[in-house]
């Protein structure tokens, strides 16, 4: 393709540098072997899908009572694990139901103590190709 790095920097312009007069560079240059062009163009364009589509949640602690609640889902979590190795039939939905909504009850209250912020991944510029 004749001028395949003008191509990819007109189609991609968020993966390439700007200059000081706000033109788009590729500060060493592309050089793709023939045939690689769309594998180049494919992989250039999944940068950038994941940049824009992908995020994750990032949590911060907003109240100390979160690590009461906390503690206490775990510690009736892990009496539970005890009790069941002891008593080993008991281990039935019926019997296990009210422990499991005992501690869904604590984890709501310490999921209401953490903010959570949504964080999309850095912003990737191409030197060389």
């Amino acid at each position: 393709m004749e001028n395949f790095n003008q191509y990819l920097m007109d189609k991609y312009p968020d993966l390439f540098y700007k200059n000081e007069s706000g033109e788009l560079e590729c500060p060493c240059g592309a050089w793709v072997p023939t045939g690689w062009e769309k594998i180049i163009d494919d992989l250039c364009g999944a940068i950038t899908e994941y940049i824009k589509c992908t995020q994750r949640s990032s949590g911060e602690v907003i109240n100390n009572a979160y690590y009461f609640w906390k503690a206490c889902a775990s510690f009736i979590d892990w009496c539970h694990k005890r009790f069941l190795k002891v008593f080993p039939k008991l281990n039935k939905w019926e019997y296990n139901k009210p422990v499991f909504y005992l501690v869904e009850r604590f984890r709501q209250r310490y999921y209401k103590c953490v903010k959570y912020n949504w964080v999309h991944p850095p912003a990737v510029k191409i030197d060389q190709i």
